[in-house]
């Protein structure tokens, strides 16, 4: 099954609301006014997966560009449940790969801490396998409630070099003021 990003605007996130909240825990989610004022800016993206053949919807994408430090920010990655466990994700990342290997050195993203939960095993190994790398570094995401302990991963992209623990605070920092600028 071949599939397509299909970058989206505000209009589109009534589309991905639903699989937003059926995919992601309440408290590692954003307000849907802090998300409209997100993609009203030039920097956070939505991408539509979708089917090549039909159009169909599969899931979403929300990553912001920081393009003076050579990084994207992978903030949400969710495929629809009827199609996980065909592929999509890895098909998404290497699309994402293609597209932003010429200009970004490389992807971060946040994944849940393992814990009881099959899902987050499941999580860690296929970015594991898709070649990125947890950066072990003390990462706090900022949550309503406080700050969720989480691990931070890096997919190189342009480099299979790893970043310096100073590009790596850089990029939280500027990706923390960005994107949870309702909580700091």
């Amino acid at each position: 099954m071949d599939i397509l990003l299909q970058q989206g605007t505000v209009l589109d996130l009534e589309m991905i609301l639903p699989s937003y909240v059926d995919l992601f825990p309440e408290q590692e989610r954003k307000t849907t006014s802090v998300l409209k004022k997100l993609l009203g800016t030039r920097d956070y993206i939505l991408y539509k997966i979708v089917n090549e053949q039909n159009s169909a919807y599969m899931g979403f994408i929300l990553l912001l560009q920081l393009e003076d430090l050579s990084a994207i920010w992978l903030d949400f990655i969710g495929i629809d449940k009827m199609y996980q466990g065909y592929g999509i994700g890895s098909k998404v990342l290497d699309l994402l790969k293609k597209k932003y290997s010429k200009v970004y050195k490389g992807m971060y993203f946040e994944v849940e801490c393992l814990d009881e939960n099959p899902d987050t095993a499941r999580r860690i190994k296929f970015y594991e396998k898709s070649g990125a790398k947890n950066l072990k570094v003390d990462y706090t995401l900022p949550t309503q409630q406080g700050d969720l302990p989480m691990l931070l991963y890096y997919q190189p992209l342009s480099s299979e070099k790893l970043p310096f623990q100073k590009e790596v605070d850089e990029v939280i920092r500027e990706a923390h003021q960005f994107i949870h600028f309702d909580l700091l």
